[in-house]
């Protein structure tokens, strides 16, 4: 991005609901539009380790219905990855997202934080051929206000057609 700070990126993204009924709890079948924005950093330090730094804007846009509410999350999160050989990394993260939006009662209207959560993990990812990866990680939603407030366990496969 800059030759002042070569391993700094960024990356935006609007995404356009193509259904009317996507309106759930999970956090993918939101039905809004939404503007997400990235920004990442990464540093080395030293051979085997890595510092990961991120920071992200998502404006989540109501498409007419009465009870959504335009917000916007603010998260910050940091993974710290090594790297013990070749095929393997072992990493430990935490991220902490503010939710704002504007909050109104029969005598005024503001805008301001609403929700927030703090998240802490670790995981690991090991590279089995040139081709396919398997990912384990473990997360923990460690505080929360008017957020969900529990952990998650994922497991991931991934294939890359070379």
């Amino acid at each position: 991005m800059s030759k002042k700070i070569p391993r700094l990126s960024f990356q935006s993204t609007f995404l356009i609901p193509v259904s009317n009924e996507l309106e759930a709890e999970y956090f993918v079948a939101h039905g809004r539009y939404t503007w997400f924005t990235q920004l990442f950093y990464d540093r080395d330090l030293g051979e085997d380790f890595q510092l990961l730094l991120e920071a992200d804007f998502l404006y989540r846009i109501n498409r007419g219905s009465r009870n959504e509410r335009n917000f916007l999350r603010t998260p910050l999160s940091g993974f710290l990855s090594c790297f013990p050989n070749a095929n393997s990394t072992i990493f430990v993260f935490g991220q902490h997202s503010n939710r704002y939006e504007v909050a109104e009662n029969a005598v005024d209207r503001q805008f301001g934080l609403s929700q927030w959560f703090t998240q802490a993990g670790l995981g690991f990812k090991y590279q089995i051929t040139s081709s396919l990866g398997l990912e384990m990680s473990y997360r923990n939603f460690i505080f929360s206000r008017n957020d969900e407030a529990e952990y998650n366990v994922n497991f991931g496969l991934s294939y890359i057609h070379r």
